[in-house]
């Protein structure tokens, strides 16, 4: 059985959370587990089947050495600069211990994400083929020079690939031991880039964005995801992505009816 998981606070589970949670059971084969790693308090909830997000090996540890502001995000000035904030690390400890505890192929979804349409049941076998490590949302050219760092509001890892483990232990190293205040970006996604392009194993790695036009930031939504799923990311947390965030045409309902929405709102 495949896996999704993903993560929220108390707070994050009455702004999205639920929402992810009500579409992925509605839209979702029964052939897919979907565990969530809860960072709040309310017994209750974990005890529906949810991870306590504080049992999570190493994951305190990391989080307890970030004692300083900068390392928040959080600039002198009072500022918020998303690529300083180290805390978005926690999903490299997240996603080793699911490999570990649930085995098979693991895919982290962002939380404020929704599913719009019926997931076909060989879905996620399709975005990570059983003979690769995984698969990822790359901004990368046509020649395959990175342009921009990854989105990582999906990725797909496979526990049989020999290099998973390997791969998975470099990269909680990277956070554990500090390789990731010798970088200019600090978050996860600097990091998955850095192992990746260094791992000798590149044709490991499936890159469901490969095919857009470089440019494209809202990856997940223009790439084969948007087909069953919108990321509701940043500012699109109270509201949704729209056809201005699209690269290509869409044909699916939940995007049709939105551009219908706008021509209509612009005339």
């Amino acid at each position: 059985m495949n896996t999704v998981i993903t993560s929220f606070t108390e707070e994050g589970y009455e702004l999205y959370g639920k929402e992810f949670i009500r579409t992925f059971k509605q839209f979702w084969p029964d052939n897919v587990r979907l565990v969530v790693y809860y960072e709040g308090d309310d017994v209750f909830r974990r005890m529906q089947g949810w991870e306590d997000y504080w049992q999570v090996r190493h994951i305190k540890d990391f989080m307890d050495a970030l004692t300083f502001d900068i390392q928040k995000g959080i600039l002198p000035d009072g500022q918020y600069n998303i690529n300083l904030d180290a805390r978005m690390a926690r999903k490299p400890f997240m996603q080793a211990h699911a490999l570990e505890q649930y085995g098979g192929k693991v895919f982290w979804l962002d939380a404020d994400s929704v599913t719009h349409s019926a997931v076909p049941y060989m879905f996620l076998d399709e975005l990570l083929p059983d003979d690769k490590l995984c698969c990822y949302l790359g901004r990368h050219t046509a020649s395959g020079e990175r342009w921009y760092y990854t989105e990582s509001g999906c990725l797909g890892w496979n526990s049989k690939h020999p290099l998973c483990e390997r791969f998975m232990r470099a990269y909680k190293a990277y956070f554990l031991f500090g390789a990731w205040m010798t970088h200019k970006i600090w978050h996860d996604c600097e990091a998955f880039d850095e192992l990746r392009a260094s791992s000798g194993a590149q044709d490991q790695f499936v890159n469901l964005a490969a095919h857009l036009p470089q440019g494209t930031m809202h990856v997940f939504i223009n790439s084969v995801l948007g087909t069953y799923m919108d990321h509701r990311k940043g500012p699109r947390k109270h509201s949704r992505s729209t056809g201005k965030d699209l690269v290509i045409d869409r044909s699916e309902p939940y995007w049709r009816n939105q551009n219908a929405q706008q021509i209509q709102e612009a005339g």
